[in-house]
C-alpha cells in the first residue's frame, strides 16, 4: 500500500474523479453538495416531482445529470475519468 485509499482508482468515489487546482478536498465537496451530488461522495437523481409536462423519467433524469455535470464544470472542476467506456461519449468528456 502507498498511502492511497483507493488504489484501484476504480474503488474511488465519483467526487474523487473530479479535480480544480487549488481546491481542496473540504472545498470540493461543498461544491459536489451545493451541485446537488450526495454526501456519500456519490450522485443520483431523483426525478420525483421534477419532470416537466409531457417529459419522460429517464429524460428527466438525463437533464438533472446533465445540470448537475454543468454546474461542477461551471465552478472550474474536470473530470479525471474519461478513459472509462461509459463516460468517453458524456458531456463532461467531450470538453
Amino acid at each position: 500500500m502507498n498511502g492511497n485509499p483507493f488504489p484501484d482508482k476504480s474503488a474511488a468515489r465519483f467526487v474523487d474523479l473530479w479535480g480544480k487546482v487549488g481546491a481542496t478536498s473540504e472545498e470540493r465537496m461543498k461544491d459536489w453538495l451545493s451541485c446537488g451530488g450526495r454526501i456519500n461522495g456519490g450522485v443520483g437523481f431523483d426525478t420525483a416531482g421534477k419532470i416537466f409536462p409531457g417529459e419522460s423519467d429517464q429524460s428527466a433524469y438525463e437533464r438533472l445529470e446533465r445540470n448537475f455535470y454543468s454546474c461542477l464544470i461551471k465552478k472550474g472542476y474536470r473530470y479525471s475519468g474519461c478513459t472509462k467506456e461509459f463516460y468517453k461519449e458524456k458531456p463532461i468528456c467531450r470538453g
